[in-house]
């Protein structure tokens, strides 16, 4: 995941990007986007800014997903925690 500045409010964003591979057939970002989508409106459920396909100068192809960033990633987590969570930290998670 990638910090994205937005420039007229400097508000601060979520980029996701996964490299696209020819006759993929589950494109994990965009069934991401279908629940986020599905979501949207509850509490803590990022709003979406862009999802969509974006090539490189280079010609090498990418799904992208922007949205709203709302804390640190669960990876972020999971690396502060000696990759372990314990109950409470899974329990806090889901809340």
């Amino acid at each position: 995941m990638f910090l994205v500045e937005k420039r007229k409010t400097g508000e601060f964003l979520a980029a996701k990007v996964e490299k696209a591979v020819k006759m993929q057939r589950h494109i994990m970002l965009f069934w991401e986007s279908k629940l986020i989508h599905k979501l949207r409106g509850k509490t803590y459920v990022p709003f979406l800014h862009f999802v969509g396909d974006e090539k490189t100068d280079d010609g090498k192809m990418y799904h992208v997903m922007v949205m709203d960033l709302l804390g640190k990633s669960l990876e972020d987590l999971f690396q502060e925690c000696r990759r372990k969570f314990d109950l409470k930290t899974v329990l806090h998670i889901a809340v």
